[in-house]
Formats: C-alpha cells, structure tokens, sequence
C-alpha cells in the first residue's frame, strides 16, 4: 500500500532530483552544473533563483571575490554557495578538498557570513 501512494505525493525536490539524474552524464562544466542541477535543486528547496534578492550570482564580496551564489535574507548574506563542475569530486579521502573549502572560508570570513556550501551539484558540503 505505502509503494502505491508514494508516488502520489512527490515533492517538487524529489521531482528535480529524477530529472537531473537523467541528465547528469549530460553535464560537462560548471556553467550547465549550476544551470541543470544546481539551480534547479535551489529552486526546490524554495529559494526563488530568478530573484536577485533571494539568490545573487557572483555578488562581489569586498575584496573583490565573487561566490558563485550568495543567499539571501531579509536584504543580509546568509550563506555562500561555491560550485564546482559535477565530474569534479569535492569530497576526497579525508573529507572536503582542502582548496575548495579554503576558498569557500575566504568568502565567508571576508563577509562575517556563517554558512558555506560547497557543491558540485550532486556532492554536498557545508
């Protein structure tokens, strides 16, 4: 009974996720992750991607760095959202890839902004 109704009452998130798994082997660089996955996956967790209010591409930080996204509430950064292409792998065999989270740190320490995520769209991190 419970596998009949499921599909009943999927979630847009979970409706994203089918279709970038279809397109995932599709995705070759880090322009079509954040357009294909990245986004859509934003999107259905509620953040409204064509706003620059919510979701601000390569909002420049004050030294002159640009995250790929900066989310936003209430007018304040609230997070820092660094992709990378999906075929590169942002977690190794000790964790998160020592460069890619410093670079995420930078962003955040600069701005006083606590969270950041690094992501290559089907990887993770914060």
């Amino acid at each position: 009974m419970i596998e009949l109704m499921s599909g009943l009452f999927s979630s847009p998130l979970e409706d994203k996720i089918e279709t970038i798994k279809e397109l995932y082997p599709r995705i070759s660089n880090e322009e079509a992750t954040k357009q294909h996955i990245i986004l859509p996956i934003l999107n259905g967790l509620w953040w409204e991607v064509d706003n620059p209010q919510e979701v601000y591409p390569e909002k420049q930080t004050r030294n002159k760095k640009r995250p790929d996204y900066t989310l936003i509430v209430d007018g304040k950064p609230v997070a820092f959202l660094e992709a990378k292409s999906a075929k590169t792998s942002i977690i190794g065999r000790r964790g998160v890839v020592a460069k890619y989270a410093r670079q995420l740190m930078e962003y955040c320490f600069e701005e006083g902004v606590a969270l950041g995520i690094l992501t290559n769209g089907i990887q993770w991190g914060c």
